[in-house]
């Protein structure tokens, strides 16, 4: 089997980057790693090279760090855009792609624990759980919640429970190539996972070899650092953004299943994903309700 590749998207992540880079050059598994920083002005990119000049290796790697001065926002559509070219500058031998954010960090094990299970368990995406860590946690003592057993998981289950957002993944290279022109600005994570359970499966193993990391920053790309960290109006703007974002999502993970693996999906993952749906433009109602009462202008997506 070939070496899998490991990629790694940054933009605006100095506190954080170094300890993601050095979480992928510590896998024991020969990795191809490929770091790229998007237009950073912070110190990214200067903590990128010191992890790749100072890092322990757990394997001789083969490195590349690639930089583009793009302007580009910190919203989730620019974020999905960079994800999307990130992974089409793996080598084209590579088979496996692992992804991490640069303020999350990988265990040494991760890459080796999915490609042992791949050589038993043929699928389309291969995860781990995860840990949760904090600036006021840095224990690793709470993982994801979902799944809470090794296995296959079915694609309504893991939308319901969140399991291709609580576990850290890696794509067949030949999966990507079916279905990542077709992820326009929604959650890359989410939609591959999704439409992955529904092709060759997608299988997650409950043996946390990742620590996402939960910091509050309103700038911050993902709406989760901006949700701990927005206050009053900023927070309600948010929320409205995070549940309109959620829905289009999942309206989008609807339509590209009817598209792309007609009469794949059982009815416990349509009702899974029409009660999502309702879930999420249920949640948006609401908070844009809530905006016009209160007079507050919405964000912009």
């Amino acid at each position: 089997m070939s070496r899998p590749s490991f990629i790694i998207n940054c933009r605006q992540k100095g506190p954080y980057v170094y300890r993601s880079v050095a979480g992928a050059l510590a896998q024991v598994v020969p990795c191809e790693i490929v770091v790229a920083d998007f237009a950073s002005t912070d110190n990214s990119r200067d903590e990128i090279q010191r992890a790749i000049d100072t890092a322990p290796r757990g394997a001789e790697h083969e490195v590349r760090f690639l930089k583009s001065d793009r302007p580009t926002q910190t919203n989730m559509a620019e974020m999905n855009k960079n994800v999307d070219w990130l992974w089409r500058q793996t080598s084209p031998e590579c088979e496996w792609i692992f992804q991490a954010s640069a303020d999350d960090y990988s265990l040494p094990a991760r890459i080796s624990v999915c490609m042992e299970a791949v050589k038993r368990f043929p699928c389309s995406a291969i995860a781990t759980t995860q840990y949760f860590e904090s600036p006021e946690n840095t224990r690793r003592d709470t993982a994801s919640g979902y799944p809470r057993e090794t296995g296959y998981v079915k694609a309504g289950d893991g939308l319901v429970n969140l399991a291709y957002g609580s576990t850290i993944g890696g794509y067949r290279r030949d999966f990507l190539e079916r279905v990542a022109s077709r992820t326009g600005p929604n959650t890359p994570d989410v939609y591959w996972g999704w439409l992955a359970a529904l092709d060759a499966g997608f299988y997650a193993i409950v043996n946390p070899q990742h620590v996402h990391v939960q910091h509050a920053n309103i700038e911050n790309t993902g709406f989760q650092g901006k949700m701990l960290a927005a206050k009053g109006d900023e927070a309600l703007r948010v929320a409205e953004l995070n549940h309109f974002q959620l829905a289009r999502l999942y309206m989008h993970c609807f339509g590209s299943a009817q598209e792309l693996y007609p009469g794949k999906m059982t009815q416990e993952d349509m009702n899974a994903i029409i009660n999502v749906i309702l879930g999420q433009m249920a949640g948006w109602l609401g908070t844009r309700e809530a905006l016009h009462k209160a007079g507050v202008t919405p964000g912009v997506l």
